[in-house]
Parts: C-alpha cells; sequence; structure tokens
C-alpha cells in the first residue's frame, strides 16, 4: 500500500463555488489525501464539485457544526502529515514544494505565514495579519514558544503531524464557534518540537 504523505481535511458547509478552486490548487498525487467533510443542511455530491481529481466526500450531521467536519476527516486521514483548509481557503502555487520541504523533519507542529485575500476580488485583506504577527514576534525574539504555541488557535497555516493527535486524540470542539481553540492549544502543548516558516 502507498504511503499517504499527507491528508489534506476539508470541511465544507455552503461553500460549493469556492471548493473547485481549492482542489486545483492541490496537486494530483497518489501521496496526497483530500478529503472533503461536507456538513451542509443540503448534502453536495462529487457531480456538484465537478472537479476531476481523487478525493474522499464525507458527510458530517449540520448540527456537529465544522468542528464536527474536521473531527470526522480525522477519523479517516491516513497521511505522516494533516494539513486543514477550510472550503474558501486555497493554496499558493508554491506551497507543496515548501511542505515537501520539510516533510522529512523531525518536527510534530510546523507553522507558516499564510496570506488572505477578498474571495470575490483576491484582493489582500488582513484576516491572517494577527497569525502572520505571531510568527514574526518568535522570529525576532519578542515572543516566546508558549505565545506562540498557544495564540496561534487557527488550524489552517500549519502542517502537524498525525501521531501527535493520534497519541493524545485531539479533537475539534463541535460547537458553532471557535471549535479550533482548544484543538490548537493542546496541540501546541503537546508538541515537543515545532518551528515557524
Amino acid at each position: 500500500m502507498k504511503q499517504i504523505d499527507f491528508s489534506i481535511i476539508i470541511p465544507h458547509k455552503d461553500s460549493l463555488d469556492c471548493l473547485p478552486r481549492l482542489l486545483n490548487s492541490i496537486p494530483s498525487s497518489s501521496s496526497i489525501e483530500i478529503i472533503i467533510v461536507d456538513n451542509s443542511s443540503k448534502p453536495i455530491s462529487k457531480e456538484d464539485i465537478n472537479v476531476d481529481k481523487e478525493y474522499k466526500l464525507l458527510y458530517s450531521d449540520p448540527k456537529r457544526f465544522a468542528g464536527g467536519a474536521r473531527n470526522v476527516g480525522l477519523g479517516v486521514a491516513s497521511g505522516k502529515w494533516l494539513i486543514f483548509a477550510d472550503a474558501d481557503d486555497f493554496f499558493t502555487e508554491l506551497a507543496f514544494d515548501v511542505f515537501y520541504d520539510l516533510f522529512e523533519s523531525d518536527f510534530d507542529l510546523i507553522y507558516f505565514k499564510s496570506a488572505s485575500v477578498y474571495d470575490d476580488t483576491l484582493t489582500p485583506s488582513d484576516r491572517n495579519l494577527q497569525f502572520n504577527k505571531i510568527i514574526d514576534r518568535y522570529i525576532s525574539g519578542v515572543a516566546n514558544e508558549y505565545e506562540t504555541k498557544f495564540c496561534f488557535v487557527v488550524p489552517w497555516a500549519k502542517m502537524i503531524r498525525k501521531t501527535i493527535v493520534d497519541k493524545y486524540n485531539l479533537r475539534f470542539d463541535e460547537v458553532v464557534a471557535a471549535n479550533d481553540v482548544m484543538f490548537s492549544v493542546f496541540l501546541g502543548f503537546y508538541s515537543k518540537k515545532f518551528i515557524v516558516d
């Protein structure tokens, strides 16, 4: 059985127009597992997505929210590394080159700077700036590792070693908002070796 390098876990709810853009930003490779977990009130199909690419389409009860969808994805992911993306996200052109540069590293957790744009115009937005600032503060020595690991509370812009998630049975809260905060905090706590990029 071929090794899966990366599992890309994507919760989806009513963002069908954006989903093809995200899928097309992920390289086609048998070593990259794409897992979409739909928790829309009206479930989508592969025909609705209409992208010629290998991926798993799973379903989660809408009452479990995005956290529940991510947990469904965690339950089936088989990659060495986990990467989360929201359905309206997409990867930059060189993202997977960077991921593969770090693939053989012995870190538990790798944080990345990210770019953010408005969906309709693709002009820069500021959604990501507070998280990029955390990385800048750590690199410059202003912030210590605890501020970095406990304040970077979103699941995106990270490479996560799956064995850490499995060892400590880390899961997302299944609540309407901020489902990712405690997952990120516990992930930071248990990750002994980390780096920022």
